[in-house]
């Protein structure tokens, strides 16, 4: 539900809870005269509405409780991977970060990719505000695909840091990734080599892939983060996310 429908329902809760806790006051004070069945009606709508609102509060504290557990669950295997990553890539562990991506269903829409976890040593680049799509960008296409992907995208986005939204949208297929042009404005000049590895639930027939583990490094460093040792590594980092988040009960369906 959107901020705009809750907040609605929210203040539609309080006013019906209100109404009928006026009623069922005023009755008591012999204001107005309400029929048993009114009395009845007047309580059961203050009841229903506390009681709604409290569920309502338990649900989203049990959601928020659960997506906690399972970042601190994929972080104990992140963390150190990535440190492992910075010395097997011999690359300065402040420029590099690490970031775990879930798959979010959506009836009859494209599938979203939800960040469960970045981890990054500095505050720089920050993150984007762009919503993943499967088959969008570097870490869409890996999930949309099922395998490792990955590009130095300063390199390949620097022909088109003064492009016009016409000269974006007719760059290659293989530049673009399905960005828009507002997309590739938000995200020029911010990030380097970023190479993706699927995240693979085997538990299910056939597998499934249910997100993507991706490293993002400096500007140049694609050839040293393309490396098999660092991908065959990234991708043991992504089985034990996998099997972290599965104890936590917190794979995507």
């Amino acid at each position: 539900m959107k901020r705009g429908p809750r907040l609605i329902t929210k203040v539609a809760g309080a006013v019906v809870a209100a109404g009928g806790s006026t009623l069922l006051a005023l009755n008591g004070a012999h204001v107005v005269t309400l029929t048993p069945t009114a009395v009845v009606a007047a309580a059961a709508a203050t009841g229903v509405v506390a009681v709604g609102t409290a569920g309502t509060s338990a649900f989203g504290q049990y959601r928020g409780d659960r997506r906690q557990a399972a970042e601190q669950s994929a972080a104990y295997i992140v963390r150190p991977a990535l440190l492992e990553l910075s010395v097997k890539a011999n690359l300065d562990l402040r420029k590099l970060g690490i970031s775990v991506w879930l798959v979010r269903h959506r009836m009859w829409r494209t599938d979203v990719l939800d960040r469960l976890l970045r981890e990054r040593p500095s505050f720089s680049p920050a993150a984007s505000k762009i919503k993943w799509t499967v088959g969008k960008g570097i870490i869409g296409r890996c999930v949309q695909d099922g395998a490792d992907f990955g590009d130095d995208v300063a390199q390949s986005h620097g022909p088109f840091m003064n492009a016009t939204e016409a000269e974006w949208l007719a760059a290659p297929e293989g530049v673009r990734l399905g960005l828009s042009f507002a997309d590739f404005r938000a995200l020029r000049g911010k990030y380097g080599a970023v190479v993706a590895t699927p995240l693979v639930d085997d538990t299910k027939n056939p597998a499934k892939v249910v997100g993507c583990l991706a490293l993002d490094g400096p500007a140049g460093s694609f050839d040293q983060l393309w490396q098999d040792e660092i991908r065959s590594f990234l991708a043991a980092a992504g089985v034990g996310v996998i099997r972290q988040l599965r104890s936590a009960g917190y794979l995507p369906n």
